[in-house]
This record gives structure tokens, C-alpha cells and sequence, in this order.
């Protein structure tokens, strides 16, 4: 899920990568909550977890750009098997 301390793990990884010179291809965004997904009256926590990825994303997008490969969303269940990837 797109939130502070990971972004904040990946841009120190990426930096240390460059610097023993291993090229980084780009970056996957994991776990975002597909809005579309959930009910406009659904309780006011998960209401407040969908709005909190926006801000987080437009880091992401500001520090890694055309970097980002791919955005996986969240599912039901862990991502087991080649079939579910």
C-alpha cells in the first residue's frame, strides 16, 4: 500500500543501488485500494483508508515519475500462485 515509509525505504534502496552500481528498471506500486471497488456507504474507517493513498501517489509519482511500472492493486486475499499473478 502505497504510504510514507515505504516510498521512503524504496528511494533509499534505489539510492544505494546506483551508488555500488546496480541500474534499477523502475518501481511497482503494491496495494492500492481500487475506489471504484467500494460502496459509497461503506464504514467511515475504510472510507478514510481509500483518500489516504492519494496523497502518497502523487509522491510517488513526483520522486519516481516515468519509473513506476506498474500499479498492482490490493486484493481479497495474498497473491499466491502463478495464476493470481
Amino acid at each position: 500500500m502505497p504510504e510514507s515509509l515505504p516510498i521512503a525505504v524504496i528511494t533509499r534502496s534505489i539510492n544505494w543501488f546506483h551508488e555500488v552500481g546496480i541500474p534499477v528498471g523502475g518501481v511497482v506500486v503494491n496495494g492500492l485500494i481500487q475506489k471504484d471497488k467500494v460502496a459509497k456507504d461503506a464504514a467511515e474507517f475504510v472510507l478514510n483508508r481509500i483518500q489516504m493513498p492519494d496523497e502518497h501517489m502523487r509522491e510517488i509519482w513526483s520522486i519516481f515519475g516515468e519509473r513506476v511500472r506498474a500499479i498492482v492493486p490490493l486484493f481479497e486475499t495474498e497473491v499466491k500462485g502463478a495464476a493470481m499473478l
